[in-house]
């Protein structure tokens, strides 16, 4: 036993050396986007149980911005909200865990061992479980890879951190009693290229990612293929023969190999093809030619004479090859779209002021089920002008003559009316056969319009202008009484 933990510290103080010195790169770059990202910590700490009950600062990368504190639940779910950007890809890569090859070198955690838990969670290590505190809790382990991407197992209908607690913990625990009871040196060895392999492979959820864009990936393997072909026929006039056809096959496989991956690394693929639009677009665009140049350079390594007019002209004609797919997909999903009946509603709008315009924007954007007749106010003023192209066609008395020509459906009163008024308009709203809309009756609406206040003139008077309608005036105005 004593000779086992030997060789295990000795493993783990050599490998964790390796890693800081070969990760030290990586680990700088990523230290300057964070910082570049936001100013702040770029390390997060979080106090973690460690063998024997006793707590260490377990170091990450930081994936949430860096005033978040504690907030939200103690696990990180997949989408989890909080994380950046960047946040979201180290935890995807499992970059923001190279810190802990720190820890490792401090004896605090071990390179297999079980996961250490938050303080949070402390209360759940009782009766068998308390028998996980023996060991050295790890960064890699059997847990660490069949729950590689746990983010993903919480279901949308329960509260993560109760999750956790009934179900993957009490998993991951049996799992870790069941091996680390028997491990050896050798074996743990093992755990470390699994886990590393994990690592890499479960950077994208294969089966998701198949079962979605299984045919927009091979299109796009088909796009960069052609597009390689493309630029070689026109290059060479022709199939290039002898060391150009061997570029040609090594392109062959080399770029869809980066150019695909990079798109699926670069969230190309996280917009349907349906919903394509011209900022993923801009987006494809720039990670498509980010995969070309990577690939192209890994295609003069291995083959040195190789043109750079190829690179050049290929990092044009790329994006075409990829985007014709999606503007195409997109048009053919437009156009399957069965788009149902809609009854179209004509309106009326009653006060030509502040709330009046804003209530015409949002019914020309909003719903192509309403058709806008014009306004009435009863500010005279106002009187026969026009607001955004649609004319005051009278005030309130002038309803019934309205009706009968434009065959109003709705009424919407855009002020909140005094109760003589209230009570007029529903009496002609009831004889014309019209609907009576009263904003400052429904909500949200009504929050808007109690909160909104009039506007003095120079006089000190209600502003009669058709930027603030007379329906906002105070209520004993007697202009507005129609």
């Amino acid at each position: 036993m004593q000779s086992r933990r030997v060789c295990k510290r000795v493993v783990d103080a050599i490998i964790a050396s390796f890693g800081l010195l070969l990760s030290a790169p990586i680990m700088g770059f990523i230290a300057l986007a964070l910082r570049m990202e936001a100013k702040g910590e770029l390390i997060f700490r979080q106090e973690r149980l460690g063998k024997g009950g006793t707590t260490f600062s377990l170091l990450k990368f930081r994936k949430f911005p860096p005033n978040w504190g504690r907030n939200g639940p103690g696990v990180t779910v997949a989408g989890d909200a909080r994380m950046t950007q960047l946040g979201a890809f180290l935890a995807r890569t499992k970059l923001d865990e190279l810190p802990q090859l720190w820890n490792i070198l401090r004896n605090e955690m071990s390179l297999v061992g079980p996961r250490p838990e938050s303080m949070d969670h402390a209360d759940l290590f009782t009766g068998e479980y308390a028998e996980l505190l023996r060991y050295t809790p790890g960064l890699f382990g059997p847990n660490q890879i069949a729950f590689r991407n746990e983010a993903s197992m919480y279901p949308a209908d329960e509260e993560p951190d109760a999750f956790y607690r009934r179900v993957l913990f009490p998993k991951k625990a049996q799992v870790d009693l069941a091996y680390f009871r028997e491990s050896g040196c050798i074996s743990e060895l093992v755990w470390v290229l699994r886990g590393i392999g994990a690592a890499i492979y479960g950077v994208i959820d294969w089966k998701r990612f198949v079962g979605l864009h299984s045919k927009i990936v091979a299109m796009d393997i088909v796009a960069v293929i052609a597009a390689w072909f493309v630029v070689n026929l026109i290059r060479f006039a022709g199939i290039p023969e002898d060391a150009n056809l061997r570029a040609l096959l090594i392109g062959l496989w080399v770029l869809p190999l980066f150019v695909v991956g990079t798109m699926a690394l670069g969230a190309s693929y996280r917009t349907p093809v349906r919903n394509f639009s011209f900022v993923d677009a801009l987006h494809l665009a720039k990670v498509s030619a980010i995969g070309w140049v990577l690939g192209y350079l890994v295609v003069m390594v291995l083959h040195r004479n190789v043109s750079i007019f190829l690179g050049m002209t290929g990092f044009i004609v790329v994006f075409p090859f990829l985007s014709l797919p999606r503007v195409v997909g997109r048009l053919y999903w437009e156009n399957k779209l069965e788009k149902p009946e809609t009854t179209v509603h004509n309106v009326l709008i009653y006060g030509a002021g502040i709330g009046g315009t804003s209530l015409l924007r949002w019914l020309s954007k909003g719903s192509s089920s309403f058709d806008v007749c014009g306004f009435i106010d009863d500010a005279p003023p106002l009187r026969s002008r026009q607001l955004n192209g649609y004319k005051i066609l009278g005030r309130q008395s002038d309803i019934p003559t309205i009706n009968k020509v434009y065959h109003v459906d709705e009424l919407w009163v855009t002020f909140r009316p005094t109760w003589q008024q209230k009570q007029r308009v529903q009496k002609i709203c009831a004889q014309e056969a019209i609907k009576l809309i009263v904003l400052s009756d429904t909500e949200p609406f009504s929050r808007i319009i109690t909160n909104t206040r009039p506007t003095k003139d120079a006089r000190g008077q209600p502003d009669d202008s058709p930027h603030m309608s007379a329906e906002l005036r105070p209520q004993h105005d007697t202009r507005a009484a129609g």
